[in-house]
């Protein structure tokens, strides 16, 4: 099956796009971007979709000015309409300490992103991740100490994003860039090791590929998409049991549980009910293995007088009946 026929398929098999609609295509500029949006061009007319391309000029890199003049320039020989945006990833990073870098230049990509698909009238927004960047994030959420949830990977549709060339790999993108005659700009940063993902990249998956598995990318594409399946099952029983357990409780408090209920639950269903509780209190980035494994260890004792600190100033309170969760400021002394 040649690249076309894959993003074909994985378009089709996902649902991604709809007769009508427009998709912005992010370009960087880069080999698989660039090939993204040839391919969806190639497909315009048979899917009956309009695209545009947008490009988000981060300011990190000397060469951000050139590769925004690139993009442009693709865009006008294509005759693709272009939309822009320069972002100030250091001004992000300035105030909010505790974003990297690259989480910094992510939420104002997709942020930038956002704001030229409403400009552009678009109804979904295509990025570039493939097999490879889908295996590379697995293991560096497996590396980090993520749960089940954060071993799904990248999802192929999230929203009004879409992923078309999720299904295939790196090596597939540059035969097909090599085989169309296409030019592309390449960001050195891709190859310093320093940044963990790139480790992951030139690293770990090289040698599991030459050591391990020729196939450990797909391996790992599969055994995340089980892990996803599971991971919505799994949520939606955690739901109903955070339901059941649910109560009324103290003034302030974002969520109250009946303890009584909440032992009687299995200890997993425990941890899915305590790991919902701390998103809604903290936010997802904030939830840590250590919190839930101490909130259920609290649940389950017989101390019915004990508190937790968590991550920006919120805390669990245990009370002999109710197990409830404060934001910053709002819980009692």
């Amino acid at each position: 099956m040649d690249l076309l026929q894959q993003v074909r398929q994985t378009i089709g098999t996902y649902h991604m796009l709809q007769k009508g609609q427009t998709v912005l295509c992010a370009v960087s500029g880069g080999a698989d971007s660039i090939t993204l949006l040839h391919l969806l061009l190639r497909l315009a007319k048979e899917e009956g979709i309009l695209v545009a391309c947008g490009h988000v000029n981060h300011g990190l890199r000397e060469a951000a000015d050139a590769d925004e003049a690139f993009v442009k320039e693709i865009c006008d020989a294509w005759q693709v309409p272009f939309f822009l945006r320069r972002v100030d990833v250091f001004g992000l990073h300035g105030k909010e300490k505790h974003l990297s870098l690259e989480e910094a230049a992510r939420n104002l990509r997709y942020r930038a992103l956002e704001e030229m698909a409403l400009e552009a009238a678009a109804a979904r927004i295509a990025v570039a991740h493939n097999a490879e960047d889908h295996a590379e994030t697995v293991l560096l959420r497996l590396f980090r100490g993520s749960g089940l949830y954060g071993l799904s990977g990248i999802g192929a549709v999230n929203g009004a994003v879409i992923r078309p060339l999720l299904e295939s790999s790196r090596e597939e993108i540059l035969a097909y860039i090599k085989k169309q005659g296409l030019s592309f700009v390449t960001d050195e940063t891709n190859a310093d090791t320093a940044i963990p993902r790139n480790a992951v990249r030139h690293r770990i998956l090289k040698e599991a590929k030459e050591r391990v598995n020729p196939q450990a990318v797909s391996h790992i594409a599969a055994c995340a998409g089980d892990a996803a399946r599971a991971g919505e099952y799994l949520k939606r029983c955690g739901e109903e049991a955070l339901a059941q357990c649910k109560k009324d409780g103290e003034k302030g408090a974002r969520l109250c549980f009946d303890t009584d209920r909440l032992r009687a639950l299995d200890p997993y269903l425990q941890e899915l009910v305590v790991h919902r509780a701390l998103e809604q209190t903290v936010g997802a980035r904030w939830v840590m293995r250590v919190h839930i494994a101490d909130i259920c260890r609290m649940v389950r004792s017989d101390n019915g007088n004990a508190r937790i600190i968590l991550p920006k100033g919120a805390c669990a309170v245990r009370t002999h009946k109710d197990l409830c969760f404060f934001d910053a400021g709002s819980h009692r002394p």
